[in-house]
């Protein structure tokens, strides 16, 4: 059953639109159509669309299509010049300054969102690196060798005495990196 109009100017849809499939006669759809520019999804939708994409690999011969359409194609910004007197620094992201890392950490602190209030807390889960940088924040940098004051270095390591690796702050003495080596390596005993 097919249900043609045909004088819908009225509506706003050509003669001969059919209404069951939204397809016109008269007016074939183009390629580049744009019924669907400034079209917002809702959240929901995005999510069913994501959903229905996940895993979905893209083939080679897709790929190899996309690589062909890209080629000779020209970037939207060729030949753009960005004016440095007006923007110095565009595109060169420096670091934020001494203030605004203050400031940030307040807000962290404010919120409570430190340490094991933190979304991304592991507890005694943490990686070796974390863990480190952990005792680091509380201890300071190790600035001494805890076997003799006479070890001299350039730096020194914070080393975990149980061999554990707990958070557990009086479990690490600061080394220098030759009784450190002994200590992993050749099972160099440090007294309590």
């Amino acid at each position: 059953m097919e249900l043609l109009v045909k004088d819908s100017t009225s509506f706003g849809h050509p003669e001969g639109f059919n209404y069951e499939t939204g397809v016109s006669k008269t007016m074939p759809f183009t390629k580049g159509h744009t019924i669907n520019i400034g079209r917002k999804l809702s959240r929901d939708t995005k999510d069913k669309i994501s959903k229905a994409h996940k895993g979905m690999k893209v083939s080679v011969h897709a790929k190899e299509k996309i690589s062909l359409f890209n080629k000779g194609r020209t970037p939207w910004n060729k030949g753009i010049r960005i004016d440095r007197t007006i923007y110095p620094l565009m595109g060169h992201f420096i670091g934020h300054t001494k203030e605004i890392k203050l400031l940030l950490s307040k807000m962290v602190k404010d919120r409570g969102l430190t340490e094991s209030k933190s979304y991304s807390w592991k507890g005694d889960n943490v990686g070796y690196r974390a863990l480190h940088n952990w005792v680091e924040k509380h201890m300071g940098k190790a600035d001494h060798c805890g076997i003799s004051d006479n070890h001299r270095s350039t730096r020194y390591h914070w080393a975990n005495i149980s061999r554990e690796y707990k958070r557990d702050l009086l479990d690490w003495i600061a080394l220098c990196p030759k009784c450190h080596f002994h200590f992993d390596r050749k099972g160099l005993v440090i007294p309590h």
